[in-house]
């Protein structure tokens, strides 16, 4: 549609600011196959770099004595996560409102603290730091999945055999406190099953 062509126009030539942008911005945005900006300008490095808070809510509690809306976080978090029979929330027209509310204030909070404070920790002295740091993140590490696969079956059958030689099952070793009484009724009268504890 015409806002689509509209947003691509301007992020052709200009960057994306956001909070936590390498984080989580930028990968839904990629993921919602929305246009890509020129640049994208995380600004939680750059409040750490002000020696401002991580989180936007208390840079906005420090700045301006007000954080984020938190009416409309929990109105995210019912529809972000299932129920206790596992079913989504369906999406009602005050929850969808609340969550555009929280979304607003988000970019009204960010948008004055980039005026305000974090521009200026914008091209600074260590930008070669963060630029390297970005790459990183972007560029992910290696990871070797068959051996993590083979290390976790390698942990299901150690535990297996401590269960087939103990009177426990394995949601008991689990378990704090069914793992302490079984101990204490063992003659083993201990507070805690701490590594420390237990070798003492």
């Amino acid at each position: 549609g015409s806002w689509r062509g509209e947003l691509d126009r301007l992020l052709r030539s200009n960057p994306a600011i956001a909070h936590n942008a390498y984080g989580f911005d930028c990968h839904v945005w990629r993921a919602a196959g929305l246009p890509e900006p020129q640049s994208w300008i995380d600004t939680l490095p750059l409040a750490r770099r002000r020696g401002l808070p991580g989180s936007l809510d208390k840079i906005g509690s420090y700045l301006y004595k007000k954080g984020k809306d938190k009416e409309g976080q929990h109105a995210m978090k019912i529809l972000s996560f299932p129920d206790k029979l596992g079913r989504m929330r369906p999406v009602t027209a005050p929850l969808l409102t609340r969550c555009i509310q929280y979304c607003v204030r988000d970019v009204v909070l960010l948008h004055a603290a980039w005026r305000d404070e974090l521009h200026t920790a914008w091209n600074t002295i260590d930008d070669d730091i963060l630029h390297v740091d970005t790459i990183i993140n972007e560029r992910g590490f290696c990871f070797d999945r068959d051996l993590a696969e083979q290390l976790a079956a390698t942990h299901r059958g150690v535990v297996a055999r401590l269960c087939d030689d103990l009177p426990l099952s394995q949601e008991d070793l689990r378990s704090r406190n069914k793992l302490l009484a079984w101990l204490n009724t063992n003659g083993l009268e201990i507070l805690d099953v701490r590594r420390a504890t237990l070798e003492e």
